[in-house]
């Protein structure tokens, strides 16, 4: 059994100590995660309107949907229209219960999170204790 905070490398960047737990908490997903999506989302657009990649990219890269509406030359109204279609249709094509799935963090995250915490918490009682 290892402690999250046990050295297992080194960062080539930066020369330091990596530890599991900072190789375990990686913002980034493992290839195999993010091709999944990539074929889910290559599935949904297509024979779908063509403005909904342009939507779902913006959308991914945090951007704000109002940047699209010089490049789709349309009104606001017609742009907000747009985007609840392509909500309905990501619910219809992918359950209900998806968007909030993808904007819910994974949960072995928070159990990092907890445990993390937890260790902190002891290493404060450890060091309140000596003083």
């Amino acid at each position: 059994m290892l402690s999250f905070e046990e050295p297992v490398g080194f960062d080539a960047e930066t020369g330091e100590e990596s530890t599991l737990g900072e190789m375990l908490g990686a913002n980034y997903d493992d290839p195999s995660r993010a091709a999944a999506r990539n074929l889910d989302w290559s599935e949904f657009l297509a024979g779908r309107d063509w403005r909904y990649g342009a939507m779902a990219l913006a959308a991914a890269a945090g951007s704000p949907l109002r940047v699209l509406k010089k490049q789709f030359r349309v009104s606001d109204s017609t742009l907000s229209k747009l985007r609840r279609r392509l909500a309905a249709d990501i619910r219809e094509s992918m359950g209900e219960a998806v968007l909030a799935e993808v904007c819910r963090p994974p949960r072995w995250k928070g159990d990092l999170a907890v445990e993390n915490e937890k260790a902190a918490c002891r290493a404060e009682r450890r060091h309140g204790a000596v003083h």
